[in-house]
């Protein structure tokens, strides 16, 4: 068997390369379109990214790719947003004949020593399977929940705190050519907010705008404007339908909703909620503090009905990936990181100023608190109870009252989002 770095735009190879993840992960063969698409993505990815291949008597029996992005960080109360270099692995799959003979092992840890060596402060993933990744240092920071409201009629909704003004909050149909343009803009301004949240590309939008062949429900995308009048949300719906003994048993998926403010997050829930003959709606890859059953009169109707990790993180540069992010200050703790491959350990001082600022620098006095990378990555992404990590076992108190010290220190304003965008 042999490990191999693979250029996208050798169509053969690559095409191989596509085909063999697919089976792995029970996907169906991709089309030629997709195929085209998907390799016009990798191409476009640029620096920063590498495809690797396990070869074994010219077949490909595993595969792996990476590439270079960035994730929203946690950002003081109205101010504007912020981001983190990442490195991105993904497309990592090994063919059951040829399991359990170190593959995943071999390229998770070179790839972590590269971006280290880059001075990435990140690398992020998504997880097929919770129990593999931990041991590499990553951690869970950004649930996913999939909510589902019961039919809500128009009575069953809170009314609006201050009701909308002349040309404000204005919902209307938006096609698709006006979401390819006018989205990536409402998501760039509205994931910058929102910790975790991590950026589409083009292959991604094009994915909303023309879903799989087989899939023919209707769709449309509801729009919400500001006072001038420009698009700032938008919630991309799809109809299950259904009629039971002539009654109406439709459903409804909301696919994505994103936009710049709570107001118009909540404007964007109403019209969803809103829709004629649906029984029940579904939203999918939403936030833990969604504000929707907050909406309802009966807030019951609203369910979080699953709730799963969806991205990881594993911190390579510790000063880096801390003071990329804004702090609950001030305040200043010493903090003993355990990283078990020697890519991010160290004894570091943490102090916080007035305005949430931090300065990270190396430090030999005695630790408040001890913590794995892991841990490191849920304080970063400000998600959590540090109570409940040290309860578990995750951090370490060496001196009364840090861990609530830290906890304050981490405390985030936004919830972190998982918004409809895999890589």
């Amino acid at each position: 068997m042999e490990i191999t770095q693979i250029d996208p735009r050798d169509n053969q190879l690559f095409g191989d390369w596509l085909r063999a993840m697919a089976r792995t992960i029970l996907q169906s063969p991709m089309s030629a379109e997709q195929t085209a698409s998907r390799t016009a993505r990798r191409i476009t990815r640029g620096a920063g990214g590498r495809t690797f291949a396990a070869m074994d008597a010219g077949r490909v029996v595993g595969t792996f790719e990476s590439f270079d992005a960035d994730a929203a960080t946690v950002v003081a109360p109205g101010a504007p947003g912020t981001a983190v270099q990442t490195h991105n692995i993904s497309g990592i799959t090994v063919a059951p004949t040829h399991r359990r003979r170190g593959l995943l092992n071999q390229w998770i840890t070179a790839e972590l020593r590269w971006a280290h060596e880059r001075r990435v402060p990140l690398a992020a993933l998504v997880a097929s399977e919770a129990a593999i990744y931990g041991r590499y240092g990553f951690a869970p920071v950004v649930e996913s929940v999939r909510w589902s409201v019961t039919t809500v009629t128009p009575a069953g909704l809170r009314p609006p705190e201050r009701p909308c003004e002349s040309g404000e909050g204005c919902i209307s149909d938006v096609d698709d050519d006006k979401l390819r343009t006018a989205g990536p803009g409402v998501y760039d301004q509205a994931r910058l907010q929102q910790p975790g949240a991590a950026p589409r590309d083009a292959y991604a939008w094009d994915e909303i705008r023309h879903p799989e062949a087989d899939d023919r429900r209707p769709r449309w995308t509801f729009g919400h404007r500001d006072a001038q009048g420009t698009l700032d949300g938008y919630a991309r719906v799809a109809v299950n339908q259904a009629w039971h003994d002539r009654a109406p048993a439709n459903t409804v998926d909301v696919l994505d909703l994103s936009a710049v403010d709570a107001r118009a997050i909540a404007c964007l829930w109403r019209a969803c909620l809103g829709i004629d003959l649906v029984v029940t709606v579904d939203a999918y890859d939403r936030p833990v503090g969604d504000p929707v059953a907050e909406l309802l009169r009966d807030r019951r109707a609203a369910q979080q009905v699953a709730r799963n990790d969806l991205y990881w993180w594993r911190i390579l540069d510790v000063p880096a990936a801390l003071t990329g992010r804004w702090w609950a200050g001030p305040g200043a703790l010493v903090l003993d990181v355990v990283d078990p491959m020697g890519l991010a350990g160290g004894r570091w001082r943490l102090d916080v100023d007035a305005n949430g600022q931090a300065d990270v620098t190396p430090t030999t006095v005695s630790p408040d608190v001890t913590m794995g990378v892991d841990a490191l990555a849920r304080i970063l992404a400000g998600q959590g109870s540090l109570t409940a990590l040290a309860a578990a076992g995750w951090i370490d108190e060496h001196h009364p009252g840090a861990v609530l010290t830290l906890d304050r220190l981490a405390w985030a304003p936004s919830p972190a989002h998982a918004t409809y965008t895999w890589f």
